[in-house]
């Protein structure tokens, strides 16, 4: 499981500021996408929710984990 950093010090937080998702599922993908850019390999979405599982798979190569 990884955790997103939000308020780390010598984060770069300005790709993922302004949000303009209004969805969650949205939001999840982009923050997965952030942490790959950071550099982690592996990632954990726990959802119950089948948009999420349908963006992650169509999303999952452009994520690199």
């Amino acid at each position: 499981m990884f955790y997103v950093p939000c308020s780390m010090d010598g984060y770069d937080l300005s790709e993922l500021s302004p949000c303009t998702h209004e969805e969650a599922d949205t939001r999840m993908i982009l923050h997965s996408l952030y942490a790959a850019r950071l550099g982690h390999e592996v990632a954990s979405i726990r959802t119950v929710d089948t948009d999420v599982v349908v963006l992650a798979v169509v999303h999952f190569k452009a994520l690199g984990l």
